[in-house]
């Protein structure tokens, strides 16, 4: 008969779990579509097609809080192990992307514990691994074997759960350049795969195909001789929630969806991580939830406001001036017998919006149903509520 085990394994309810509002969130991207807070990608390129001139570039972009492919970056130090380069070529190339600091370099891979440890020292937020086959000399025998490279993955899977940090595995592709090389293994143990290739048709441009357990899409890159920059590729839903919110404040549930492409239950993991980032707001109505927009004020970075889970948005807020009123003309906080102002609605769509931004035909349509008024056995300040009723 086998003899038990002394461990003793961790059971979780999924009542427990669901309680935890930061597990119902996806992790957050740390540098734009290439690293996500506590996860692992590979990045997987032919040699010397621009991989590590990328991530420098990604880097430089975290050190001076800039941009990266057209999105900003927040401030954060990194870790970088300099595998198959000079130490005088990784210094001159994160030098000349723009980094002067917060960057600390090996040209050694260290043991599984100084790693980690130097990692939480430093508050690095991105581990770069320049290259996977530098990294795992003396620690598998064949990069073929999925059976040696499958703890090497869960160690720095581990090691990224326990810092907070973000992880990014530079490596190469096959001869022919449709895959990376080497076991499967090293797609089923990261959390990412990036296969960047150059194109045939416009010189200096990469595509880039994605494969992820987070919100991620395809993309291409144009490099210039000094940087890249974005070519194509969808926003994430962290970027086009928000602006669709900014143009119809107020807006439910439903009409998110509705106004972005997307599955229904990563539209409402994105919106639950962007509430609690502190980037919008819910101000919910008889109708239900009712989003805003917020537009920090404060760095990233700063003090942790209490009960907000880790990494995810610091510092005050201050609201855009959108209105408060709900579709009935009313919301939580509102001073008591204050009349409410009469308020524009699109009843397609259940949105409240601005009376300025208000096309003349939509103040036209407004005048006539607020004389249609008593038709409707209400207030000319308080139309009926859109169509289907709640939708939260």
């Amino acid at each position: 008969m086998p003899t038990r085990g002394l461990a003793v394994t961790e059971w979780f309810a999924l009542a427990d779990l669901i309680a935890r509002l930061e597990l119902l969130v996806p992790p957050r991207s740390v540098v734009p579509r290439l690293a996500y807070e506590e996860r692992l990608t590979l990045l997987a390129a032919p040699e010397k097609s621009g991989k590590s001139t990328l991530l420098r570039q990604a880097v430089a972009a975290m050190r001076t809080g800039g941009k990266f492919l057209g999105e900003e970056v927040r401030p954060a130090p990194a870790v970088w192990l300099a595998l198959d380069e000079p130490l005088g070529d990784v210094t001159r190339g994160l030098y000349e992307a723009g980094a002067r600091d917060g960057v600390t370099i090996a040209i050694e891979r260290p043991e599984w514990d100084e790693l980690e440890t130097t990692i939480a020292a430093c508050g690095a937020k991105v581990l770069v691994i320049d290259t996977l086959t530098e990294f795992l000399a003396g620690l598998v025998e064949s990069q073929n074997d999925a059976r040696q490279v499958q703890p090497v993955l869960a160690n720095l899977r581990a090691i990224l759960a326990g810092t907070g940090c973000a992880g990014v595995l530079l490596h190469h592709t096959t001869r022919g350049g449709d895959r990376y090389a080497g076991s499967f293994q090293f797609g089923a143990g990261v959390d990412v795969v990036i296969e960047m290739t150059p194109t045939d048709v416009i010189p200096n441009r990469r595509r880039c195909r994605v494969r992820a357990r987070v919100e991620a899409t395809d993309f291409e890159i144009d490099y210039d001789g000094e940087r890249y920059d974005l070519a194509s590729g969808e926003l994430p839903l962290g970027l086009r929630i928000p602006r669709a919110i900014e143009v119809h404040p107020g807006a439910s549930t439903n009409c998110v969806r509705r106004m972005v492409v997307g599955k229904h239950a990563t539209i409402d993991a994105a919106l639950r991580d962007l509430l609690l980032r502190g980037a919008i707001e819910d101000r919910p109505n008889v109708s239900g939830h009712a989003y805003y927009v917020k537009r920090p004020v404060a760095e990233a970075g700063g003090p942790r406001q209490p009960g907000v889970a880790r990494g995810v948005g610091e510092g005050e807020v201050t609201p855009l001036p959108v209105s408060d009123d709900g579709p009935m003309g009313g919301v939580v906080g509102r001073d008591a017998g204050r009349a409410a102002a009469p308020l524009p609605y699109t009843g397609e769509r259940g949105v409240v919006t601005s009376a300025e931004a208000l096309s003349e035909e939509a103040q036209e349509r407004l005048a006539i149903e607020e004389e249609a008024g008593s038709r409707w056995g209400t207030s000319p300040s308080r139309p009926p509520s859109p169509r289907g009723g709640a939708s939260g």
